[in-house]
Formats: C-alpha cells, sequence, structure tokens
C-alpha cells in the first residue's frame, strides 16, 4: 500500500506486514497509544499524529464512539 493509516492501539502492523510494504509508504499513526516498534518501522516515512482526532474534534470523535458503541450496550457479552 502507498498509504497506511493505523488508528487502533493495537500491534495489528506487525514486522511481516510492514516489511511487505514498499519503502515510500507513508505510516500515519493517529492511534492514542502507539504500538508500532521503531525497528519495524525505520524504513518507512512515519507521521506520528497520536490522538489527534480527539485533541482536535473531542466532541465528533465521542459522537463516533458512541455511536458504534450503542448497538452493543445492553447486550450480554458471549
Amino acid at each position: 500500500y502507498p498509504l497506511i493509516i493505523n488508528t487502533i492501539p493495537a500491534k495489528i502492523l506487525t514486522k511481516d506486514i510492514l516489511n511487505t510494504t514498499p519503502e515510500d509508504c507513508i505510516l500515519i499513526d493517529l492511534a492514542s497509544v502507539s504500538c508500532l516498534d521503531e525497528a519495524d518501522i525505520n524504513r518507512l516515512k512515519l507521521i506520528r499524529a497520536l490522538g489527534l482526532p480527539g485533541i482536535y474534534s473531542p466532541s465528533f470523535a465521542a459522537k463516533c464512539i458512541y455511536e458504534d458503541l450503542l448497538p452493543f450496550i445492553g447486550k450480554e457479552s458471549t
């Protein structure tokens, strides 16, 4: 991919995945907490913008999270 936007504060972009991306790939890290290992991304262009949606649009970010979680509220987990 020419562009990867990480929004999840979890280790889903593994070394194996990042090694298969082209060297000119741009990686934007928006997660509130970065789970990217520096050693895994040293050849990629990285833009760290940690927590950017919540910093600049907290009401909208909260609304999006609320709307995504609303269907699960009140349901028992299995």
